[in-house]
């Protein structure tokens, strides 16, 4: 299992949610950690709270929106550590509106996020990491990818959209030592989904980032969890064609009968 102890761990989306657990967490493994998000006020405060237990910690406020952001954040850390071990993308929005409340615009910026913010640090990392011919990119998709509903279209496809991408940057980055894992979680009770009281399986954001952790020190390329939320996809997915099948089969026993 990969040693976590005085790696260089870049974390974006680390001032709140899954972000902010993964840097607690990877503090504890004393890592040197640059904590990147838009609020510096609260980065700041986090680096506060984890440099007892970091082998270093340093912040970058900026967007992953912004390509010439991320590839700043990249160099920070490099120009800092001479080098990047894990990058963490996990900056992210959701937002979920039914068909009559839904705007464009608010799709479009959460597309921006979810899926340029990857895009954009993937473009950075790549260099560094193939010059260095070493690194992990862990990049945050979400079960949505599997599942999608009226109220959560845009979401769903933002999560799709990384999960592909990411499956085939995978593909193409071995023979440079990099390695990529792609982790699609269930419900995680963090800021994003603090309105929804009635959410299955929802797990906490400290367990969430225990799973991932594992999963990169296991080179994992999937990880998928939890295991229930899973298969009620599937069988949601099964289940149709099962119910479809026997319509048909009825209808065709009545016209036989007839």
């Amino acid at each position: 299992m990969m040693d976590l102890s005085q790696k260089v761990v870049l974390i974006t989306g680390a001032s709140s949610g899954i972000g902010e657990a993964l840097a607690v967490a990877l503090a504890r493994h004393h890592c040197r950690l640059l904590l990147v998000a838009r609020r510096g006020d609260v980065l700041n405060a986090l680096a506060d709270r984890l440099r007892p237990d970091a082998d270093d910690v340093d912040v970058f406020v900026g967007d992953v929106v912004d390509a010439d952001q991320c590839a700043a954040a990249v160099e920070k850390a490099v120009a800092k550590w001479g080098r990047i071990d894990v990058a963490i993308l996990s900056a992210g929005l959701g937002i979920y509106r039914r068909v009559h409340e839904f705007e464009p615009a608010e799709a479009a910026r959460m597309i921006q996020v979810n899926v340029n913010g990857v895009v954009n640090c993937v473009g950075a990392l790549l260099p560094v990491m193939i010059r260095q011919q070493s690194g992990v990119i862990v990049g945050l998709s979400s079960l949505a990818a599997h599942f999608v509903s009226p109220v959560s279209a845009a979401y769903a496809a933002s999560k799709a959209a990384v999960s592909t991408f990411l499956e085939g940057i995978g593909r193409g980055v071995g023979k440079y030592g990099i390695h990529v894992l792609t982790v699609e979680p269930g419900y995680i009770r963090t800021p994003m989904t603090r309105n929804n009281k009635k959410l299955p399986f929802i797990i906490e954001a400290d367990d969430c980032a225990a799973r991932i952790i594992r999963g990169i020190r296991r080179k994992r390329t999937l990880l998928r969890f939890p295991w229930q939320m899973m298969l009620l996809i599937r069988l949601t997915r099964i289940v149709p064609r099962i119910l479809m099948r026997w319509v048909v089969q009825r209808k065709a026993g009545r016209i036989v009968m007839r």
